[in-house]
């Protein structure tokens, strides 16, 4: 905390709005790699058995490209589902509070509110998903990996849903 102690309020002021900027930055990549990930996601999965992924001649549909893909293929089939794109909120909060010091609503309480919900609704559509048959949609079907894992686990422990 040194660092921050010794800059002057200026200084202060122009890393608060660059860091802003950089979240608001995030929030939009992270908002149009996931939308488009809902659209694309059937066509590119195929890259991710390719070792070339990253190579040039790799064709990516993702509206990001192919990092735009890796993250949403990482929030939306390997985290939480569709519920992910949640996350955008959380980004938008803290970019508002870093460039105009406004707060719109706690930090701390919208961040766990968020994050609750999403992990909630992951386990919900994770239920829903299995229960239509959709375990596959998106790569982990719509509740992600880890609703995935809870709808396998109540299954085991509960037997057949």
């Amino acid at each position: 905390m040194a660092f921050w102690s010794n800059l002057d309020d200026n200084d202060k002021a122009k890393l608060a709005t660059t860091t802003g900027l950089l979240v608001a930055a995030l929030a939009i990549f992270t908002l149009i790699s996931t939308l488009s990930f809902f659209f694309t996601w059937s066509a590119d999965q195929s890259l991710l058995s390719d070792p070339n992924m990253m190579s040039a001649s790799s064709d990516v549909h993702n509206w990001c490209g192919k990092l735009g893909y890796r993250w949403s293929y990482f929030l939306v089939a390997k985290c939480f589902g569709v519920g992910s794109i949640a996350f955008v909120l959380i980004l938008f909060f803290i970019s508002v509070r870093l460039l105009f010091k406004k707060r719109l609503v706690s930090l701390i309480k919208s961040t766990l509110v968020t994050v609750t919900g999403v992990i909630i609704a992951s386990f919900i559509l994770a239920f829903i998903g299995h229960f239509l048959g959709l375990d596959s949609v998106f790569g982990a079907g719509l509740g992600g990996e880890m609703g995935s894992y809870v709808v396998m686990y109540c299954d085991n422990l509960f037997g057949v849903m």
